[in-house]
């Protein structure tokens, strides 16, 4: 049974008369009175709605992620392509393999910046820090990478990568 309408009426579409009537929590109640004596209730819980497009907004950028061609060039010439992924959620990786030897790694994806460091390991042992500068699109750019046995490499990552 619904509670009676309150005196607070308002015209909705010209053709039907609504009232509505505090409930209980952050939710109201939208009732409309049809012609005949129908009642039909609308129930909106604003607060849940609200809290339901957060955990959709949070659920779509989790579930966003760019993934790009990468091409790294060893200083002896040898060449490693792979894949770069970046995810709002989880930051940015990396593989990339010459056939024999795979280096890879992870780092932050630093929205306030176009410049990012970090960590490279290889199947061969060989370790290594890079530095990647993205270009305005944050999908596309190259950079260099210091690996410890003094050798230097260089890479690029986005559609040139495939040139490699």
């Amino acid at each position: 049974m619904h509670p009676p309408c309150q005196s607070v009426v308002m015209a909705i579409s010209g053709a039907k008369i609504a009232s509505y009537w505090p409930s209980s929590g952050a939710s109201y109640s939208l009732t409309s009175c049809g012609m005949i004596g129908e009642v039909s209730r609308i129930e909106i819980g604003i607060s849940k709605m609200i809290r339901k497009s957060v955990l959709a907004g949070a659920f779509l950028l989790a579930a966003c992620e760019v993934t790009q061609p990468v091409a790294v060039i060893g200083d002896k010439g040898e060449i490693f392509k792979g894949t770069a992924t970046a995810s709002m959620a989880e930051g940015g990786r990396f593989s990339a393999s010459n056939g024999s030897i795979t280096c890879g790694g992870s780092y932050n994806l630093n929205p306030g910046s176009q410049t990012t460091s970090f960590p490279v390991i290889c199947s061969d042992g060989r370790k290594g820090i890079g530095t990647a500068t993205r270009d305005a699109s944050g999908v596309t750019g190259s950079g260099t990478i210091r690996m410890n046995d003094g050798s230097a490499w260089t890479f690029v990552f986005g559609p040139s990568a495939n040139a490699f």
